[in-house]
């Protein structure tokens, strides 16, 4: 982890991602993302729309058309209060690193059948070097009106992009509602809802989930070959 305030966030996420896909020797893929990497896949779509093929987010995406900052993000940055919150978040020992997961909305019958290891991984995640650190700086740098890295409607309106909103109904950081602001802005927008679950939908319901991205990514190959067979007619 970093302190993402020593840096440009938009700039930093574009980048990334225009690296990481660079390094991989992809013109251009579908993305699937989640919460705050859903709005940095986003930024990139709107930088770079011809080498994203459709956007995937799962759950609150980041800040788009957020005017009014959740009370658990706003008690994180308030000054002296970040390091408290953290200490509440960060798990003790592994038997209690479900908390997060109950307190982003996910179904309590959904974590209990979770097995013991990824509780491990979330007790691990939580420990690295710096994640206090990464994590209070990325809220501030994504959530304070002086950094201006809301997604605002008007460059939401520019996003040509397909983009599937894939929403718990129980989410903590927003509702569906808002999904459906933001699917009827973007150009090519849908919304799909998973009931009772939360910020992590895929928790609750892998497998309706897991239907949804298969059948979107199915339907972009189908549009990829009929454009590429067009182009090779033409």
């Amino acid at each position: 982890g970093f302190d993402h305030e020593q840096v440009d966030v938009h700039n930093f996420a574009v980048d990334l991602f225009s690296q990481v896909m660079d390094k991989l020797d992809l013109k251009s893929a579908p993305i699937i993302a989640h919460s705050i990497g859903a709005h940095w896949a986003t930024w990139f779509a709107l930088a770079y729309p011809d080498r994203v093929q459709q956007l995937i987010l799962l759950g609150n995406p980041g800040r788009m058309l957020i005017t009014k900052t959740p009370t658990l993000l706003k008690m994180a940055m308030m000054p002296g209060l970040g390091k408290w919150f953290m200490k509440r978040q960060i798990p003790k020992s592994a038997k209690r690193a479900w908390g997060p997961l109950h307190r982003m909305g996910t179904d309590p019958a959904a974590v209990s059948a979770l097995p013991q290891s990824f509780a491990d991984c979330v007790y691990a995640f939580d420990h690295l070097p710096n994640y206090q650190l990464a994590t209070l700086s990325l809220l501030r740098t994504m959530n304070q009106e002086k950094y201006h890295n809301a997604l605002k409607e008007s460059q939401l309106r520019e996003l040509s992009v397909p983009m599937t909103l894939i929403w718990g109904t129980n989410d903590t950081f927003a509702n569906p509602e808002l999904g459906q602001e933001i699917a009827a802005v973007v150009q090519h927008g849908e919304l799909l809802t998973v009931n009772g679950a939360g910020h992590e939908p895929w928790i609750d319901d892998p497998k309706k989930v897991g239907t949804i991205v298969r059948l979107r990514l199915k339907e972009n190959h189908l549009r990829a070959t009929v454009s590429q067979t067009s182009a090779n007619e033409w």
